[in-house]
């Protein structure tokens, strides 16, 4: 649900470095035959700006440009079979604790699309498609498996969002804490009326929180306007679930109050007359594996 920041050249020999590497990583890919196919279809706000995709198992990320990235570094929108390939699956070792683990279970995270007003700047004007992607989640079974991936933003009604900063606690950088996913739900989310669908709510999607990266240091609550001329505004339900399933090496839980949670309704916690200016996050030591770092058992 969080734009990815660009990364630049700064010279042409960090340039031929990056492409000997990426080169090297494609090679390396074929021999971890898991792949993803994406299609996309259009937004409701007619951008045509290249969209970024990020996905999420157990102790890795695939993200534009990293080490486990195969593929075009952004999709085309109202485009088909765009496909990443060499995607982690199967038996690892991470190398910093040397615990094994498993990888066959993924977050997909697409950001929205945004449309600022004229002048150019985040506001409350800003208009923010969330889209939908089907399906955000899934697990790799058999032996090169491919996993087909459609992004539709053009199905649920634009929002305008207030931000809510985030706190990391002190644990993030002893336990050097990375990508921390989380899954996004709102049940009262509206869709636009088609022919065949009238006054259908609900949608939900990926995101995810790091330390150190702008974009991914807030959490942002939805909402509407009723009555933009007095400001009367309908703010979604909208609840946060920490993905903690594909976390090898600790748990994340918000601090709210003394309450230790892994879910939380952004709602509530915004219109808190005693919330605090930003919502605390902490990590903890485990010691267990969790069920998205286990090879899943065969319905066979």
């Amino acid at each position: 649900m969080n734009p990815a920041t660009k990364l630049i050249l700064f010279s042409l020999s960090f340039f031929l470095f990056y492409s000997c590497n990426h080169k090297a990583q494609k090679v390396a890919a074929l021999k971890i035959p898991a792949y993803v196919n994406f299609s996309l279809g259009k937004n409701t706000l007619a951008s045509k700006k290249p969209h970024t995709i990020t996905l999420f198992g157990c102790n890795t990320s695939v993200i534009a440009k990293g080490e486990n990235w195969n593929g075009p570094d952004t999709f085309k929108w109202e485009a088909s079979n765009q496909v990443l390939s060499g995607i982690p699956y199967g038996d690892q070792m991470d190398a910093k604790t040397g615990r094994p683990y498993y990888v066959s279970k993924y977050y997909i995270a697409s950001p929205p699309v945004f449309k600022l007003d004229k002048t150019n700047t985040v506001n409350s004007n800003t208009l923010y498609d969330i889209g939908l992607v089907t399906p955000d989640e899934f697990t790799y079974t058999g032996k090169a498996p491919v996993q087909m991936v459609y992004l539709d933003y053009n199905i649920l009604k634009p929002m305008h969002v207030d931000y809510i900063n985030i706190k990391f606690d002190t644990s993030f950088d002893r336990l050097k804490v990375g990508y921390v996913p989380f899954r996004v739900t709102c049940d009262n989310l509206p869709w636009i009326d088609t022919k065949h669908i009238k006054n259908a709510k609900g949608g939900s999607g990926i995101g995810s929180l790091k330390k150190g990266n702008p974009h991914a240091e807030q959490l942002f609550l939805p909402y509407y306007f009723l009555n933009k001329s007095n400001n009367d505004r309908k703010y979604l339900d909208t609840q946060v679930t920490l993905l903690n399933d594909v976390l090898l090496n600790y748990k994340i839980k918000f601090i709210v109050g003394k309450d230790s949670l892994e879910s939380i309704n952004l709602k509530d916690f915004y219109f808190n007359p005693n919330k605090t200016d930003s919502l605390r996050v902490i990590a903890i030591k485990r010691t267990d594996i969790p069920s998205g770092c286990v090879k899943p058992i065969s319905k066979d």
